[in-house]
């Protein structure tokens, strides 16, 4: 976990400012709103980027009226209210906020960054691997359906995953890797600018 103390250094970043802006494009939902400077996203897929609260600019708002709409809207959405927590998120003093009002961390999440010599590409070889598997370029409802099969999520989130991926305005390169016909493995490299 990354020492609050350095979240102000990594903030200050030209490129990592732009990553995080990536990923977040990456995952964008049809079902989102930004409130008081919170983008909640409502997706009902598993991924939850793309089903929880990102702080990302100043407030104006008390944060106790926040969390109340906040509460009420995924409550319709049938969704719990969880927070990503980065150090983009605005002000860096909400996660411990958050705890102060009974919110606990759940999960340690990691982006990493690293420098490519050339943009990613389906590899040449598609096809046979060996052992029984093979290796196919995918389109987004076929990657969702894989990814669904590995996570054993229920048809709805599939579903979901494969309509976020579907409306992505972002180009994509999707593999599945699959051994007698299920999947094995799935990955996605989704392209912005000089960004993959």
């Amino acid at each position: 976990m990354i020492a609050p103390h350095d979240f102000a250094r990594i903030a200050a970043d030209p490129l990592l400012a732009r990553i995080e802006e990536a990923g977040l494009n990456a995952t964008s939902t049809s079902r989102q709103l930004l409130y008081d400077g919170w983008l909640l996203r409502f997706s009902p897929g598993k991924a939850k980027r793309a089903r929880c609260v990102n702080a990302i600019a100043p407030a104006r708002l008390p944060l106790a009226d926040k969390l109340a709409y906040a509460h009420g809207l995924y409550a319709e959405h049938g969704l719990p209210l969880c927070f990503r927590i980065t150090p983009f998120t605005q002000p860096l003093t909400l996660d411990a906020e958050l705890a102060a009002h009974g919110f606990a961390q759940e999960d340690d999440t990691r982006v990493m960054a690293g420098a490519l010599d050339m943009p990613p590409a389906v590899p040449p070889v598609v096809g046979i691997l060996g052992i029984g598997a093979t290796l196919d370029a995918v389109d987004a409802i076929e990657f969702a359906e894989s990814v669904g099969q590995l996570r054993g999520s229920p048809p709805e989130q599939r579903a979901a995953h494969a309509k976020r991926l579907a409306e992505s305005p972002h180009r994509a390169l999707r593999v599945a890797i699959t051994h007698d016909s299920v999947p094995v493995c799935a990955g996605q490299c989704i392209l912005e600018g000089p960004l993959a």
